[in-house]
């Protein structure tokens, strides 16, 4: 195995030759092409077709770390070591970084608005990977992992950096890691946040009330909703005559006023679920139509 710097020039060769039942079929990096030899760990080069691996410790042939750049990891399969097949010669390139990594989680709602966020995280982002597709603040909690080291993972129990619950909508979780204040990998899922049962239709109102004359549209207003909840309207009158129906998703839904409608209350019948609740949650509001 040889390994080269981003000019060409030989740092390093195994003077330990690797022995395989089988002849190799090609080379590839297990894991992250990014390494840092400070830390101790090792590239792990897979040698296709044997089943066995090769290591390189980031040290060049006097024993020290090489510097920060590209390296060329060569392996060389030579006839003498398969009789009768011709020489087979894989390469890898692997990144080597000098200075310390460093990582940062980060939670953006809907609008952009980044509502947590982690540092020092440790590893780096390889992938992300969640619990769930949804979760309930204060009755779940979200775990996010970032590559494949069992401690390298985030508990989130759903609320912001100002310790108040995530209302309900879709976030989406950032994984990044630096080095030298420079994102090298960065990685994105996202998450469906619930509203904690019973309380989808707390605080649901329609607006404006009272209706005055010239009113063409009311608004249905689910301060608990989120952008996929799913929403289902009859307005009636007091003698339960059927006047109108909607049906959207989100936390507002505009519905038009049939013509013109008499002076009097009226009765809002709501319905909301949102995906991945089981019940669905019912509320009667009242509002008044003016003269």
């Amino acid at each position: 195995m040889t390994v080269y710097n981003s000019a060409g020039e030989q740092v390093y060769a195994s003077n330990q030759p690797l022995w395989f039942q089988q002849s190799m079929t090609g080379i590839q990096i297990i894991g992250s092409p990014l390494f840092v030899p400070d830390d101790g760990g090792l590239v792990t080069i897979a040698v296709l077709g044997t089943g066995a691996n090769a290591f390189w410790a980031g040290r060049n042939a006097q024993g020290q770390f090489v510097a920060s750049g590209i390296y060329t990891i060569e392996l060389v399969e030579n006839a003498a070591n398969a009789p009768g097949l011709p020489s087979v010669k894989g390469t890898v390139q692997v990144t080597v970084l000098r200075a310390p990594l460093s990582g940062t989680i980060q939670v953006y709602n809907s609008a952009g608005e980044q509502v947590r966020h982690l540092t020092g995280i440790s590893g780096t982002a390889d992938f992300l990977r969640l619990s769930a597709k949804a979760f309930v603040p204060g009755l779940q909690s979200l775990r996010v992992q970032w590559n494949a080291d069992a401690a390298d993972y985030w508990i989130w129990d759903g609320e912001t950096d100002s310790q108040v619950r995530a209302k309900p909508g879709v976030y989406e979780i950032v994984a990044s890691t630096q080095v030298a204040g420079q994102n090298l990998e960065v990685k994105t899922a996202f998450v469906q946040v619930l509203a904690t049962p019973g309380t989808l239709t707390e605080g649901a109102c329609v607006v404006p009330e009272p209706v005055r004359p010239g009113t063409l549209f009311l608004t249905l207003v689910l301060p608990n909703g989120g952008t996929s909840t799913r929403v289902a309207l009859r307005m009636y009158t007091l003698s339960g005559n059927l006047v109108t129906s909607s049906s959207g998703t989100g936390a507002r839904m505009e519905w038009a006023i049939p013509g013109i409608l008499a002076p009097g209350i009226y009765l809002v019948a709501v319905e909301a679920q949102d995906p991945g609740q089981a019940s669905v949650e019912r509320k009667i509001l009242k509002i008044a139509v003016l003269r």
